[in-house]
């Protein structure tokens, strides 16, 4: 009795271990199928970006960007307006201290702002002093007075027969007292 109870138990644990092979296989076999879908998966992303990037890179079929012809292949030019612009702002007294950059592709637009400085700068100053100190404390106020500025340059360009295009308006000091 003690035999068969012994040959029971090897039939029972060699069942077990057949039954653990077969976990096992069905692990592996959902790990590579979850590895092949993750990979195919990054596969078809990846290659449909890089096809977007490659055709936004030729600026699309015709070769024009959204900007113009050669936006995309010039330079950017910083042009810095100095010195800082320094205004006492309305209400409470408080001091702003404001150093500008303008960037635009187009040089012409460049030797635009250098010759007529003098009116840019009387339209700048125009501006900051009519803005609100609490508000510039905010970061939204703050955007909010650099697409005004950016936009008050460009209207001026424009004014004067100037095609060239301001891109941005930087503020690389700005401080309140």
């Amino acid at each position: 009795m003690v035999e068969q109870g012994t040959g029971d138990e090897l039939d029972l644990s060699v069942e077990e271990k057949s039954g653990s092979k077969k976990k096992f296989v069905i692990i592996i076999a959902a790990a590579l199928l979850v590895l092949i879908g993750g990979g195919a998966a990054a596969t078809l992303f990846l290659t449909s970006d890089d096809g977007d990037s490659a055709a936004s890179a030729d600026g699309g079929s015709d070769g024009k960007t959204a900007r113009g012809e050669d936006a995309a292949r010039k330079p950017a030019v910083y042009h810095a307006l100095d010195p800082a612009f320094v205004v006492s702002l309305e209400g409470r007294p408080q001091t702003l201290q404001v150093s500008m950059q303008v960037m635009t592709r187009d040089a012409e637009l460049v030797e635009f702002l250098q010759q007529n400085d003098p009116l840019i700068r009387d339209r700048m100053l125009s501006l900051l002093m009519e803005q609100d100190g609490n508000k510039l404390k905010t970061r939204a106020g703050k955007k909010a007075l650099q697409s005004k500025l950016q936009k008050e340059i460009r209207k001026i360009a424009q004014k004067q027969g100037v095609q060239g295009e301001v891109e941005a308006l930087y503020f690389t000091s700005f401080v309140m007292q």
